[in-house]
């Protein structure tokens, strides 16, 4: 399966999946899908406090079988479809 990585020009939205607000502290986490690399999900996890901003990819081998269980610090959901640009998926936990 052909993909590449989407650009700001390409003015595509990227919604993210899980998107978590904690208290007064007004840190932000948030799971975005990114496509298919090499036959991999890739998912990137976004997290911002008032101090400072981090990102960081993970990858997660495609189960064409059945579901493809993912789990990123304490999210966890099932892909249950894909395409190169979208996933269909049910979620089974949020963040903590």
């Amino acid at each position: 399966m052909w993909s590449r990585r989407v650009t700001q020009e390409d003015n595509v939205e990227l919604t993210p999946l899980f998107e978590k607000f904690v208290g007064a502290s007004r840190s932000i986490k948030t799971i975005t899908f990114d496509g298919l690399n090499d036959g991999k999900f890739r998912f990137t996890l976004e997290e911002v406090t008032p101090a400072h901003q981090s990102t960081k990819e993970f990858f997660f081998e495609v189960i064409r079988a059945a579901p493809t269980l993912v789990s990123i610090k304490g999210a966890t959901f099932e892909v249950l479809s894909f395409d190169s640009i979208s996933i269909r998926y049910r979620i089974l936990k949020q963040f903590d």
